[in-house]
Order: structure tokens, then sequence, then C-alpha cells
């Protein structure tokens, strides 16, 4: 599922690159996040693409919007896209086997590559419960299991920012595996006027953080030295 705000000069390139995928078997969700932009409304007025859903909803926060996509699914497995990533064509060929080989395994994350304002490339071995508590460690684009999703309650609407941080611990903290793919599977758009560089602002980092710190307090209480 790919989701928009504004974004709407990429979106064709995030669309594209999940129909170029080497496995068919997928359906594409676009949810528009209540657009401002001409640019963006114009297209998404009358958008038609191959296996492609277009819902459009008031603005709420990427988090909302990742919700209602998953809740309009059919699929077992989700991989959220944001509209101006890219997924590699084997994206889904070589992690859906993952996932369907072993039910402890929750998430499969694969390494990336940042391009736009900024390049480089991402390269973590492992995600372990402890290492999900210290940093962000998993691709925001990584497939996880539908079911997992619903146990955790969703992607959490009170965040502003690394939702998904917050997303992928509560999978790990029920007790599911990440499994990370040794290859560059993901393309990572980096501007300026991000969400995640707002989000990395002192302040807003604080505030964040302390959401995520307290809505978790017992697994970073139980883990405080190896997170410390």
């Amino acid at each position: 599922m790919v989701t928009c705000y504004n974004l709407g000069r990429y979106l064709d390139e995030a669309v594209n690159s999940v129909l170029a995928q080497t496995v068919q078997d997928f359906e594409i969700i676009v949810v528009d996040d209540g657009s401002t932009d001409a640019e963006t409304n114009t297209l998404l007025s009358d958008y038609r693409r191959p296996k492609t859903t277009v819902f459009r909803v008031p603005h709420g926060d990427v988090s909302a919007a990742r919700n209602y996509a998953i809740a309009s699914a059919s699929a077992p497995y989700i991989v959220a896209l944001d509209a101006d990533d890219l997924l590699e064509p084997t994206y889904l060929e070589k992690t859906i086997p993952i996932l369907d080989k072993d039910p402890r395994v929750g998430i499969v994350s694969v390494w990336y590559r940042a391009f736009g304002s900024e390049e480089w490339e991402y390269t973590p071995e492992s995600c372990t419960f402890e290492d999900i508590l210290i940093e962000n460690r998993i691709c925001v684009s990584s497939l996880f299991r539908r079911s997992a999703w619903e146990q955790v309650g969703g992607y959490d609407p009170a965040l502003s920012g690394y939702e998904d941080w917050e997303f992928w611990t509560a999978i790990l903290e029920h007790g599911y595996a990440c499994h990370i793919y040794k290859e560059f599977l993901f393309l990572y758009r980096t501007r300026p006027d991000s969400k995640v560089h707002r989000s990395n602002l002192p302040y807003e980092c604080h505030k964040i953080t302390h959401h995520i710190i307290t809505k978790h307090a017992k697994s970073f209480q139980r883990y405080a030295v190896p997170v410390v």
C-alpha cells in the first residue's frame, strides 16, 4: 500500500516500482491523506493503474492513512510504501518466502540506499528486540504480517514521527522476530522538507521518544542495561 500527502509528483514512480515486481500476486492500495496541492489532486482525481485502488481521506497523518490502507487490504502480508520511495524489482520475490517459511518471523527488513538530497547506505546485520529499543534498524518499507498489525493495534496515530519505529517495537514485543535480508532492495528518497527531518529536531525528537518509551515502559525497564 502507498500513502501520499502532497507527493503526487513522485507517485507514479512508486507505483511503477510495485508494478515492476517479479512476483505479480499483489494489490496496490493508494491512500491520499487529504492532499492540498493542485498537482496531487489533479493526478488522483482520475488515477487509473493496474491492480490499483485509490482512497481519499481527510488529512490526519501517515499512521492513520496506513491503518486505513491496511484495513482496506485483503492480503496476509503488507508493505507500507511512501509515495516518494521505491522498491527494487525482486523485493517481493526475495522477502515473501521468508514469511511463508517461518511463522515466528513477523517482519522482513532489507538493506537500502538513500537518494535525493542525501546519499548513503544502511546495512544492519540483525535486529533483535534489544536492538530495536536502542535504535530503529528496520526499513520503513519492510514486509510484515497483517495478523501482527492486528495484534498490536496498528500504527499509533498519536505519533507525529518515528511511527514505524514504535510499530516495529510493538511487533517484536509480541514475540515475533525480524529477519534482515542482506541485499539492497529498497530506495529511500531524502528531501530537506521531509517529515523525518522535522522529527529529528531536538524538541520533536524528545517528545516522540518520550511517548514511545512511556508506551513500552516495561520493555525498556526490563532491558535497561543493554539499552543504556
